[in-house]
């Protein structure tokens, strides 16, 4: 059985026409968060993985920095 392990780290597609925070719909079920899309992927990779790599994870790690106050004060 072959597994496309590639896609694993893919990224979702994100809304580039970010929603106000008060119409933004729940990614999951139960979602309550208020972090933008963005950073609660940033979240969730920071979570999840060892390490994030400017060189092969740079959108990533550009969100990190982006939301890196709100990112702090969940880790």
């Amino acid at each position: 059985m072959d597994a496309d392990f590639a896609a694993f780290s893919a990224l979702p597609h994100v809304d580039q026409n970010a929603r106000p925070p008060h119409q933004r719909r729940p990614r999951f079920d139960g979602d309550v968060s208020e972090l933008p899309d963005r950073a609660c992927w940033a979240l969730q990779h920071l979570l999840t993985r060892r390490y994030i790599s400017a060189e092969t994870d740079s959108d990533i790690y550009a969100w990190v920095l982006e939301y890196r106050d709100q990112l702090s004060t969940r880790l």
